[in-house]
């Protein structure tokens, strides 16, 4: 059987090992996990021309120097933005994807063709949810 493999991505405020760090040692060896901290804080300042864009390579070439080709996407916050992004643009290359409070990605300034695009909320107008809210 393989190993569980997961990348995790953390907030904007805590970089990834400190968020991360006792839940991978938690998990064990039977799982993969790498926290993986955002590019957008990869230096002292933001990269130029930096979007989600920019995140969703990050992730990419995480999971292509480990060798993985799915894997299971974890994100928190601004992590669960970049998650989400990567979700939409890459949903072959997802085992599972979990959000925990992730940030709004927004869609402010956004061009009608980027609108339009399969990289916005656009993108999503087909699905339905795969359960219903319990009543309230």
């Amino acid at each position: 059987m393989e190993p569980i493999r997961v990348i995790l991505l953390p907030g904007s405020v805590l970089p990834a090992q400190p968020a991360y760090g006792a839940l991978i040692e938690a998990l064990g060896p039977d799982v993969h996990a790498v926290a993986k901290d955002l590019e957008l804080y990869a230096g002292d300042d933001p990269p130029p021309g930096w979007s989600l864009d920019t995140e969703i390579d990050g992730v990419l070439r995480e999971a292509r120097e480990r060798g993985w080709e799915t894997f299971h996407l974890v994100g928190y916050s601004g992590g669960g933005a970049a998650a989400l992004a990567f979700a939409a643009k890459h949903p072959g290359r997802l085992i599972s994807l979990t959000l925990l409070e992730a940030a709004w990605a927004g869609n402010w300034d956004w061009s009608p063709a980027h609108g339009n695009s399969g990289s916005s909320t656009g993108s999503w107008k087909h699905c339905r949810p795969s359960s219903s809210c319990p009543p309230s």
